[in-house]
């Protein structure tokens, strides 16, 4: 198992466990309440199901398409809402070597195929 496949289920893992959290600190159960608390149910059931297939990052790839997108969106939304830890100066360097890792970690997701036309499209755009 390589750093890589080491981030990626410690990473998982934390957001399993931060979700958790989340979900029992949710107490009311009325209105938009009903809605993230289903929101939240649903993730737990799906990273408890995923979690135990996921033992490196080539498994993500076998992953049914919905399962796998599942995953992404939820490796994205952490990285969204990341927080860095700025009270110490160890906490603020840990924590942004791991931001740091996890941007990196999802831009292997991302075609850098359309940010080439992207870029070709401005260069043409610029000689004009």
């Amino acid at each position: 198992m390589n750093e890589e496949d080491k981030f990626l289920l410690k990473t998982l893992k934390k957001i399993y466990s931060q979700i958790l959290d989340e979900r029992t600190e949710l107490l009311r159960s009325d209105g938009e309440n009903a809605r993230i608390a289903a929101e939240y149910d649903d993730s737990i059931a799906r990273l408890k199901r995923l979690l135990p297939e996921i033992h490196e990052v080539f498994d993500i790839y076998r992953l049914e398409e919905e399962d796998f997108v599942f995953i992404i969106e939820t490796l994205e939304m952490y990285c969204e809402s990341f927080i860095i830890d700025g009270r110490t100066k160890d906490s603020k360097e840990r924590d942004e070597k791991e931001f740091k890792e996890l941007q990196d970690f999802l831009d292997q997701f991302y075609d850098d195929e359309s940010d080439e036309d992207e870029e070709s499209d401005e260069n043409f755009e610029d000689e004009e």
